[in-house]
């Protein structure tokens, strides 16, 4: 229930849009003196306002333009089985968008990004010693990525949005199994996930996936549109 309730999205951008992102094993939230708001509690969703400032926003900007050049060496381009099409039937064609992979020198080095990282686990008052590295996401215009879960050993997913879309450019963070505060009834749409978790663990396997467009256009389904600064932790 509560990962089948997880089921998260990026619905497809005119703009490019771009996000720091940071996982974290187990966590729980704690505000440190900018806005907050709940917008669920099964599952835990948390959106802050103004997490970031924008010094920072431009300096991590400026760090994803070093990666792309390839000049960084603490800095890896990652390709995702999800993109590559090395998964099962079900699973190809799922993003293609592009992330970019911070070494833990990578992270200590740069003391603006290890400001943010810091900040990031004592909001959620997790160790800093139990996350995994942190990732840059960068969708062009037309990215997208599909339905997906995040991985086995994930708890929580911290995001920071690097610039803002305004609304009808796409590239919302969508939560499809949620309904948006100000929707009501019944869901247009038939679930877009369904499987069952695993027998011994605690992955999700995927029997039926629903394409996004629809549920994207949808104003009954929960959205979050990018924001320089803004930030969302879910569990």
């Amino acid at each position: 229930k509560f990962r089948d309730d997880l089921t998260t999205h990026r619905c497809a951008c005119s703009p490019p849009v771009h996000c720091l992102l940071m996982r974290f094993l187990l966590a729980a939230a704690v505000s440190f003196g900018w806005s907050e708001v709940i917008l669920s509690y099964r599952p835990l969703i948390i959106y802050f306002d103004n997490f970031a400032d924008q010094n920072e926003t431009d300096h991590v900007l400026g760090l994803l333009d070093v990666c792309r050049s390839g000049e960084w060496d603490s800095c890896k381009s990652v390709r995702s089985k999800l993109a590559s099409g090395k998964e099962s039937k079900l699973m190809k064609n799922m993003r293609n968008s592009t992330s970019f992979q911070l070494t833990v020198e990578g992270e200590v080095e740069d003391a603006i990004v290890e400001s943010l990282v810091k900040r990031a686990h004592a909001t959620a008052r997790h160790p800093i010693n139990a996350g995994e590295g942190v990732q840059i996401a960068y969708y062009e215009k037309g990215d997208y990525y599909e339905f997906h879960h995040d991985a086995l050993g994930r708890r929580a997913t911290f995001l920071l949005y690097l610039n803002t879309l305004e609304p009808g450019d796409g590239g919302e963070t969508i939560f499809p199994h949620l309904k948006a505060p100000e929707a009501s009834g019944e869901p247009p749409l038939p679930p877009a996930i369904t499987g069952k978790m695993g027998r011994w663990s605690a992955d999700f396997k995927v029997d039926k996936q629903e394409h996004l467009d629809a549920y994207c256009d949808s104003p009954y389904y929960m959205k979050i549109r990018p924001k320089r600064g803004a930030a969302v932790l879910f569990f």
